[in-house]
């Protein structure tokens, strides 16, 4: 077969999957979802998509007629994956159960401007906490330069939105890092290794307090209308230092967590 037909084929099949996932399309706060269409939710549910229609297709060995595709899909569900339970408030569930996952969610979340909502974190013990504790730190560090971006261009609604989720995902970080700890099998007073994590990952997450604490100040500062485009050194400060915390997590990420033997 040659790359041409082949190209044409994953086209094909790409679109037909597009045909009835909504992957660019997010739940508004007050909007229903009548639509079958908007059943599954996130770029990454059209690539699945795909990938559910080649396995049908080479299983048959044959293409599947477009209606056939188009029935089908309008019938899936995926309860856990993006689930809007309700829209005021606006209540959506996420079983994003690994750190891919958790990356595929907050591309959605960033695609579509889904901003704005207290989130609720639970994690399992046997899940790799430490994989997604750093997937929420580079998160962070990104909503808050998006927040810096936005005071810059003077759009301070959307500052003071990416600001509150950066503080949201610090507090998450904390909380999960205490969790991480009662799961944990040694204590610090467990030989060289048990001493060194928990004082140089006790002085980090000190320094996420800390930039917690600041960051709120910030917002503050943003709600009562401080900050402005040609007023906003610090929250370009506070950006500064939460990059600085992010590089230091990953460095300690990379020692405690994949060098070293546990």
């Amino acid at each position: 077969m040659g790359h041409d037909e082949t190209q044409s084929k994953v086209n094909r099949r790409k679109f037909l999957a597009g045909v009835a996932v909504a992957g660019a399309a997010a739940p508004g706060r007050g909007e229903p979802l009548h639509s079958s269409a908007r059943a599954l939710h996130g770029r990454y549910q059209g690539d699945n998509a795909s990938a559910a229609l080649t396995a049908a297709e080479s299983f048959f060995d044959a293409p599947l007629a477009q209606d056939v595709v188009e029935e089908a899909f309008a019938e899936v569900r995926m309860p856990g994956r993006f689930e809007v339970l309700g829209h005021q408030p606006l209540v959506i569930v996420d079983g994003a159960h690994n750190p891919s996952g958790a990356r595929a969610l907050a591309a959605y979340l960033r695609e579509t401007h889904v901003s704005g909502l207290p989130i609720v974190f639970g994690v399992m013990a046997d899940k790799d906490i430490a994989a997604i504790l750093t997937v929420i730190l580079v998160m962070s560090s990104l909503v808050i330069q998006l927040s810096l971006r936005s005071i810059r261009r003077g759009d301070q609604r959307r500052a003071v939105v990416f600001l509150g989720l950066t503080i949201a995902l610090g507090i998450t970080f904390l909380l999960l890092q205490l969790y991480d700890y009662s799961q944990l099998g040694f204590g610090v007073k467990d030989g060289t290794f048990g001493t060194l994590f928990y004082v140089m990952t006790g002085i980090h997450m000190a320094h996420v307090f800390g930039g917690v604490v600041f960051l709120s100040l910030v917002f503050g500062q943003a709600m009562g209308g401080v900050l402005s485009s040609t007023n906003h050194d610090s929250l370009a400060a506070g950006a500064i230092y939460w990059d600085f915390v992010d590089v230091v997590w990953l460095l300690l990420f990379t020692t405690f967590y994949l060098l070293a033997p546990r």
